[in-house]
């Protein structure tokens, strides 16, 4: 597939060099030499420097044979220009916009068929918003994501040494009887697959799926009991502060937000119910004590500045709060976070590249979701009766060593212990591989080379 990518910052980037890696042909337009420097540095790009909105550089660019073109410049007028000019030089490309402003989403026929008629819309804070209150909902997680249909969840937290005992139990006597499993382990940014007998050491983060019925005994067999938090902290009154702090005073949490400009903390005020709005800034280590941030349960910082949000968090950690979660556009700056003694980092950019990346995969990949630093991915595929694999044990498919089969939906019943599981058509299953293993995969299931 040829594509255009309108914007070549850390999303752009990020999607350039994952379709590249999947074996597209791509190209990227910027209005920064640098940026674009950079992205040759790191990929087999075609790059074109000017402005995406230009009718002429989207065709010095080869706008008129894409067959899709994606726009996630910093400015939402743009995106949706590139995109407008884009229908009008090619025959109905596939069209991908990121769209911050919220404004948009309530008049959506702006963006949908008769005007823009965009094919996919990526509001990276909305999807933030759902990953935080994941998060927030599940205790110790520094990960969440669902599949099959929230069916089963994959969550990660971080080994402490009262959790290697019960971890090792449930080795010992059998990990899918208990309705959850590991799957994987970065042990200081090398990973490891969950051969038997692998040990847990204090430190590793361990990503596990749990059946969704089996959370609670999940719980009580690492962390000895399930207790969800209360009082929750948040800096950054911007939109998706507000959406967070929102959505938690719904769900009966006792909230407090914190915004450093007083004409939006009045704002805030106006639309928010029972949420304490103060005044002032999260690295405020007076304010903070101030307010007792030690005796909240979490700590969300959520402004637009990554190093203010991390600042912030370690100054809540030394005086208390036990968990905090800290936003961070700089893709790069999230494997280092664990590290310093933040809890969990969250980056926007990456969630949308990763939406990007679920919604041009094959038809049969029903999601994609990103593990850790992006070295791995969980995709969930549905078998055709078509396919060649129908009716072959998963133990006899040859898969690259680096590819495991984790999970399998069949009709309403998961399954997580797959030694002596048999395709069928209209199974799901569910696979922990690296993105450059997709493709040949998908060949693989389609074609029978088992």
């Amino acid at each position: 597939m040829q594509v255009l990518i309108v914007g070549g910052g850390e999303v752009g980037a990020g999607i350039a060099s994952r379709l590249t890696l999947s074996g597209h042909n791509v190209s990227v337009v910027d209005t920064s030499a640098s940026v674009l420097s950079m992205l040759q540095e790191r990929a087999d790009i075609q790059v074109i420097l000017g402005d995406g909105t230009s009718p002429r550089i989207l065709k010095k660019a080869g706008m008129e044979s894409s067959d899709m073109v994606i726009a996630v410049t910093s400015s939402d007028q743009a995106n949706m220009i590139a995109c407008l000019l884009a229908g009008t030089l090619r025959n109905n490309p596939i069209k991908i916009a990121r769209v911050k402003n919220s404004e948009y989403e309530y008049n959506s026929k702006v963006l949908e068929k008769g005007a823009l008629n965009l094919d996919l819309v990526i509001n990276q804070d909305k999807e933030a918003t759902k990953i935080i209150l994941d998060l927030v909902k599940y205790p110790y997680m520094m990960y969440f994501s669902a599949f099959f249909a929230a069916r089963v969840v994959c969550l990660a937290f971080s080994v402490k040494s009262s959790h290697i005992d019960p971890l090792m139990h449930t080795q010992k006597t059998g990990f899918q009887d208990a309705g959850w499993a590991p799957i994987l382990i970065d042990r200081g940014s090398h990973w490891m697959s969950m051969d038997e007998g692998v040990q847990f050491f204090e430190g590793d983060v361990v990503y596990c799926l749990v059946q969704k019925d089996k959370l609670k005994r999940f719980y009580e067999d690492v962390f000895q009991g399930y207790e969800p938090p209360q009082r929750v902290m948040v800096l950054g009154g911007n939109e998706l502060g507000f959406s967070v702090v929102k959505k938690l005073e719904r769900e009966g949490y006792l909230t407090k937000i914190i915004e450093q400009d007083r004409k939006r903390c009045f704002e805030l005020a106006e639309r928010l119910q029972h949420c304490v709005v103060l005044h002032g800034q999260g690295s405020d280590e007076s304010l903070l004590l101030e307010e007792n941030v030690g005796s909240h349960d979490l700590f969300i910082a959520a402004d637009e500045d990554e190093e203010v949000n991390i600042l912030s968090c370690l100054l809540a950690k030394r005086l208390g709060t036990p968990r905090v979660i800290a936003l961070s556009n700089k893709i790069s700056y999230l494997p280092l976070l664990s590290r310093i003694g933040v809890d969990v980092g969250i980056s926007p950019r990456l969630i949308a590249v990763k939406k990007v990346m679920a919604f041009i995969r094959s038809e049969r990949i029903t999601q994609v979701e990103i593990i850790g630093d992006g070295s791995y991915e969980l995709v969930e595929m549905e078998i055709f009766e078509s396919d060649e694999v129908c009716g072959s044990m998963i133990s006899e498919l040859s898969l690259p060593d680096d590819v495991q089969p984790v999970a399998l939906l069949r009709l309403e019943e998961v399954v997580l212990n797959l030694n002596d599981a048999m395709l069928q058509p209209k199974d799901r299953i569910l696979l922990l591989l690296p993105p450059k293993r997709l493709g040949t995969l998908i060949n693989m299931f389609e074609t029978g080379n088992t």
